[in-house]
């Protein structure tokens, strides 16, 4: 059996054991649901002498994946890889009011959203201390000249490597699949490029999901999965 790990947050459900994902950045594990248990968590199953579980606590295990139980042969220190430990590139301070656009500006921008002309727009603190606004579009070119006029110098335009359309019908999916795929988060963040993407982080990486995955635009949709082979 191939060797796999995990991390998460390990429950007894009456006698039997069972790993469960990390939902938002400070929700505590202990408010997760029974559904959400069943829906996300992972069942364990521990070869016989494995020692070290710490209920209600953060570990990482080792040992096999079947599709359905985790066999444990191993138990660890928690070592994360989700959703919650990709580092935005580029945030927003949240003590401060972004700059304010007359009718004219929005209307701009609402019609070029609208019309897939751009992908879209952040607005984003520089290491100055001064706003920038960051915009994708398939074809910067093409919106450059109505772009500079509406923010000058703040305006940082990026290429980005999938439409609009391509960026909504991808969130859109993974929210339909939520509970199929057992979608603990999805995370709308910008990347490296200033191009925003999307973050989902499934139990474990299925023939479905890779085959829906490789289809996409790289880079589109990142996958954190809960369990990963080794």
């Amino acid at each position: 059996m191939l060797t796999h790990t995990a991390t998460g947050w390990l429950i007894n459900c009456g006698g039997t054991f069972a790993l469960i994902p990390r939902f938002t950045h400070d929700r505590p594990p202990t408010d997760a649901s029974e559904p959400e248990i069943h829906t996300f968590g992972i069942p364990l199953v521990l070869i016989p002498g494995v020692t070290g579980q710490q209920p209600d606590s953060w570990v990482s295990v080792s040992g096999g994946w079947d599709g359905t139980k985790f066999t444990v042969d191993a138990f660890g220190a928690p070592e994360f890889d989700d959703g919650f430990t990709v580092e935005p590139a580029n945030t927003a301070p949240g003590d401060r009011t972004p700059p304010r656009y007359d009718e004219h500006s929005r209307a701009v921008e609402g019609a070029l959203l609208a019309s897939g002309a751009i992908v879209s727009r952040r607005y984003l603190s520089a290491p100055d201390k001064t706003w920038r606004v960051v915009i994708s579009a398939p074809d910067p070119d093409a919106v450059r000249e109505s772009l500079t006029e509406l923010h000058g110098d703040l305006l940082t335009l990026v290429q980005s490597r999938w439409t609009q359309q391509q960026y909504r019908d991808a969130g859109e999916h993974l929210a339909h699949q939520v509970e199929l795929w057992a979608l603990s988060t999805l995370i709308d963040q910008i990347n490296d490029d200033g191009v925003d993407h999307i973050i989902a982080t499934p139990r474990a990486i299925t023939a479905e999901i890779e085959a829906w995955h490789r289809d996409l635009p790289p880079g589109l949709v990142t996958l954190k999965p809960m369990i990963r082979p080794i």
